[in-house]
């Protein structure tokens, strides 16, 4: 697959349950609809690490119950606020994660 095209699904469907999956991206740059698609394809516990760090897209798959953990330095939407269905998960002890400050 190295150097060739493929369609979003194509892309998806390179990662299985249980992968270790990173990105770069803060905010601006988010790969929204690769993480869309492995939701719509219904990937679980995936291993999340943020490079550095994150807002909509990890929130969204924290949210989807979709990572068995979570690596980063921040996770939030800027200006924004404190990424909501982290805060929830983390205040409650029901997500794994990492935090590199």
């Amino acid at each position: 697959m190295q150097g060739a095209l493929c369609s979003m699904r194509e892309a998806a469907g390179l990662v299985r349950d249980g992968d270790r999956v990173a990105y770069v991206g803060y905010m601006k740059l988010e790969p929204v609809a690769l993480f869309h698609e492995l939701l719509r394809q219904g990937r679980r516990d995936l291993h999340l690490v943020l490079a550095p760090s994150s807002g909509f897209v990890a929130d969204l798959m924290i949210g989807a119950g979709a990572l068995a953990d979570v690596e980063f330095s921040s996770l939030s939407f800027m200006e924004y606020g404190f990424a909501p269905n982290f805060r929830r998960r983390a205040e409650a002890g029901s997500l794994a994660y990492l935090e590199h400050s």
